[in-house]
């Protein structure tokens, strides 16, 4: 009897660090992903992206 309700107390504490360890883990995660979209949305160098395409005056591509 004293043994199943001590196996009951263990069974709920385990399952209260569980739970714990799940927010903290998902707190940091969702953080350092908030922290690498802000990053991504920062404005890139004041003279534009890279060009992409062809140079002017160039084809279009291969079969051009």
């Amino acid at each position: 009897m004293v043994g199943g309700i001590l196996t009951a107390i263990g069974c709920f504490l385990a399952a209260f660090a569980a739970a714990a360890a799940i927010t903290i883990v998902t707190a940091v995660r969702r953080s350092r992903h908030r922290r690498r979209l802000t990053a991504a949305r920062t404005p890139g160098p004041p003279w534009g992206p890279p060009p992409t395409g062809p140079a002017p005056g160039q084809p279009g591509g291969p079969w051009k």
